[in-house]
Order: C-alpha cells, then sequence, then structure tokens
C-alpha cells in the first residue's frame, strides 16, 4: 500500500496537498500516525558537511550551511531547486548523525569536504526519529522514510522528492521541526546507526547557536 502510493506521488508534478491527504486513506493513515510518532527533544551530536572547490576553504562555520541572508539571496536569483525536504524554497537544515554519513552526503568528487559539529540540545522540539519503537508504533510512517528516499542523479522518476515533499507538508501542519531519515549513500542494514536529519523552521534558528568549534577537514573517505 505504502510503495504504490510512493511510486504515485513521485510521478506527479503538482499536488494539492490538503486534497490528497483527503481522498487518499493511506494518506490520512500516515498522518494520523506522523501526529502521535513525535516526541518532545532532541539532544544529539550532529555533523554538516560540504565539499570546496577550486583551492578555497571555509572562514568560519557558518560557510558550512545557508544563513538567512545568503539563503534569501540564493532564491532571488532564482537558483534554487526543489530538495528532499524543501518543496516552497524554505530553508531548512540537513545534517546527519555521523561524521561518515555527512562525508557520503557531500563527496562528490575529489575536491575536499569540511565538516562542521553540530551539539544539538533542543528540549521541546517535537521531533520523529528512526527505529525500532517507531516501526511498532507507526508502521506506516516508518516504511514510508525507509522507501521514499531516492538520489535525483539518475533517478527515472518524474519527482522523486515528492514523497519527502509530502512529509514535509504534514510535519509543517503538526508543527513537527525535526524528523531522521535514512541515507541513500549507505545500506541501512550494514550502517544501522547512520541517518541523517532534516530541520524546518524553529529548529533551524536555534540549531544555529549550537555549532562547536571550526570547520575541521575530514580526514579519509569510509
Amino acid at each position: 500500500m505504502v510503495d504504490s502510493f510512493v511510486g504515485a506521488l513521485c510521478e506527479k508534478k503538482d499536488v494539492c496537498w490538503p486534497w490528497y491527504i483527503l481522498t487518499r486513506r493511506i494518506g490520512w493513515i500516515i498522518v494520523d500516525e506522523l501526529a502521535t510518532a513525535w516526541k518532545a527533544g532532541l539532544s544529539i551530536t550532529a555533523f554538516r558537511a560540504r565539499e570546496f572547490h577550486g583551492g578555497q576553504t571555509p572562514a568560519s562555520p557558518r560557510d558550512i550551511y545557508w544563513t538567512v541572508s545568503s539563503w534569501r539571496e540564493h532564491v532571488r536569483r532564482g537558483s534554487w531547486q526543489p530538495e528532499r525536504y524543501d518543496e516552497t524554497g524554505e530553508r531548512v537544515l540537513y545534517l546527519s548523525t555521523t561524521p561518515e554519513t555527512a562525508l557520503r552526503e557531500a563527496k562528490r568528487g575529489t575536491d575536499p569536504v569540511y565538516l562542521q559539529r553540530f551539539q544539538l540540545d533542543l528540549p521541546t522540539t517535537k521531533t520523529v526519529t528512526l527505529g525500532h519503537d517507531l516501526e511498532q508504533r507507526a508502521p506506516h510512517l516508518h516504511f514510508l522514510l525507509l522507501s521514499s528516499e531516492y538520489p535525483r542523479e539518475g533517478s527515472r522518476l518524474q519527482n522523486p522528492y515528492r514523497a519527502t515533499h509530502f512529509l514535509s507538508y504534514a510535519c509543517a501542519v503538526l508543527r513537527i521541526d525535526a524528523i531522521e531519515y535514512p541515507s541513500v549513500r549507505v545500506n541501512l542494514k550494514d550502517h544501522p546507526t547512520e541517518f541523517n536529519l532534516v530541520l524546518f523552521r524553529r529548529a533551524v534558528d536555534a540549531a544555529e547557536g549550537m555549532m562547536t568549534g571550526d570547520p575541521f577537514l575530514y580526514p579519509e573517505t569510509p
């Protein structure tokens, strides 16, 4: 059921989310599970990575992610395109739970990759985390998180991010500001602790003040 839901979503160019959810039972089921699957609080060490080209190096931690002003300029210039959890041009923050995962997400060539550490302490943030507990309490949501991750490059789907856009919309409605999702760069069975994390809205603003240390060059490709 979830597989066909994801497949149908990824073939759609535009979706009116309220109508789409109202007219599909599986959509209702997933949103209902999401409404009870979140937990309050997020306290972890996370990492953000960026590949630097042409001999460039980061001058400060702010060079690793989009600040408010740089993101607004990026959108204003028309450089923005829909991303995994960003359908509308809203600023989100993508992080990883291990430096190895962050490196895999950023590494595309031979240029150096710098990482920034975030010591997240968000006691009131509504968070959805992957794990056996989620699989038991919200099986449809859990399966959707595992089956909706497609790499944009080389995908034959018209819109490989449409299913995650659905999750992003539902999170906005339910005021959920953090969600863990698997990396398409690794086999989850072989790397059970390697996840990605996306922060929305208030959590993004708060996380900016939780960077620790300076950007560092990760020494090796795992």
